[in-house]
């Protein structure tokens, strides 16, 4: 069975671990949905939305100032950042427990599962490809 393209692989790991490590972390927090199954879908779908909007605009800015500069080590730390910000990783602070514990819990629920392990492959698989032509466009 072939790998998945990457945009379905990231939409079948955000859809099925992702957003139960985003309510896991939100709820360990002290922001748990609450209310009846339909309110909390709402309360679900607008949580969502907001963070869809503020990794779109953390990604305009971070685009906005990469293009601004040419140092390479200063463009790798930038992308790194980001990709540890849409894992939900806070870049100023530690991994906090209750969320290595959420991923840790999502890990062993999903490593059986064949979809989301060609998908979590087709990922990295994409993620070092534009590594390696980051790193082939730096050397030229």
């Amino acid at each position: 069975m072939p790998l998945p393209d990457e945009a379905t692989a990231a939409r079948n790991l955000f859809d099925t671990v992702g957003q139960q490590v985003f309510f896991h972390t939100l709820a360990g927090r002290g922001y748990p949905l609450t209310g009846a199954p339909e309110n909390m879908q709402k309360q679900a779908a607008y949580l969502l939305d907001l963070a869809g909007q503020v990794n779109r605009a953390a990604q305009a800015q971070a685009t906005k100032e990469a293009q601004t500069s040419t140092d390479p080590y200063l463009m790798i730390l930038r992308d790194y950042q980001d990709r540890l910000t849409k894992a939900g990783v806070d870049v100023g602070r530690p991994l906090e427990q209750e969320q290595h514990a959420s991923i840790m819990d999502a890990a062993a629920r999903y490593a059986q599962d064949p979809i989301l392990y060609d998908s979590a492959l087709a990922v990295k698989a994409a993620e070092a490809a534009a590594w390696q032509q980051l790193a082939q466009q730096q050397a030229a």
